[in-house]
Parts: structure tokens; sequence; C-alpha cells
């Protein structure tokens, strides 16, 4: 979701026809979320590194790799709280009309099959 994010930000900047006012406000709201996902993604490295360290002493699927994918499952399941909420705060600085847009593209976003 993080990635898809990204792309929605290009979205809004690039395809809907923002005010000055809007654009200030979400590049505001773009600064106060970049730390949180910047933080999340080091805690998500070092998770993985975990992860990584425990694959290699137990060679197995064991008590150490169990714990540190749950560890995972939860970071991710943080990133995409984050990712979701900053979506909605990016929503409430959109005009009914850029909204219809911005609600398809999130939709497809989510939707699409990967290649």
């Amino acid at each position: 979701m993080a990635d898809q994010a990204s792309g929605l930000h290009e979205f809004v900047h690039e395809e809907l026809d923002l005010t000055e006012a809007q654009e200030r406000q979400l590049d505001a709201l773009e600064l106060r979320y970049a730390p949180e996902r910047s933080s999340l993604e080091k805690k998500l490295a070092a998770a993985n590194r975990k992860l990584a360290a425990a694959i290699k002493s137990e060679h197995r699927y064991g008590p150490r790799v169990s714990l540190a994918i749950e560890n995972v499952h939860q970071i991710l399941g943080d990133m995409q709280k984050t990712t979701v909420d900053h979506v909605f705060a990016m929503r409430e600085l959109l005009s009914a009309e850029q909204r219809v847009e911005f609600d398809r593209r999130v939709n497809e976003a989510l939707t699409r099959a990967e290649d």
C-alpha cells in the first residue's frame, strides 16, 4: 500500500486540478507523513534482518522464525494502517468532484491484479 500511496500522490498532484491552497495543504500533510513512513520502513528492515538471523539459526520454521514473522506482520499492519489513514487525510483536502476521481483511483489500486 505504501507504493500505492506514492502513485496516488503523483496522481493527485498531476491529474487533479488542485488549488494553490490544496497544494500547500497536501505538501504539509506529506511532510507530516514522511517521518512516520520512514520510521516504519526502518522497523521493517530491522524486523526482516531478525527474520533472516532466525532462519539462519534455526534452519526450520521454529519458535524464533515464528516470532520474527509475527513481528514482520505487525509492522506491515502498522504500515497499512498508517498509509490508509494518510489516504483518508489526503481525501479530506479534495473537493466533492475531485473525491470521485480519487476514490476511483484508490479502488483501482487496491483491486488491480498484480502483473
